[in-house]
């Protein structure tokens, strides 16, 4: 597969890559909770899709993830 040259792309804003935005005062190598996102390119729902609403806690209508078939 080629890789594609994303060197001329802006990225959001002017903002840095990713990879160049983690904290340098935290250490990732130790054990935690990290949060992690997945770029899809063409954004497909590959995964899932979130459903629900924000503000609802309890029942049906409360924030989740609907797993793709």
């Amino acid at each position: 597969m080629e890789k594609k040259d994303n060197s001329h792309k802006t990225w959001a804003n002017g903002k840095k890559p990713s990879m160049k935005r983690r904290s340098e005062q935290n250490d990732y190598t130790e054990r935690g909770i990290y949060l992690i996102t997945i770029a899809i390119e063409g954004r497909k729902p590959l995964l899932g899709t979130l459903a629900g609403k924000v503000d609802v806690q309890e029942g049906p209508e409360k924030p989740h993830v609907l797993l793709s078939p």
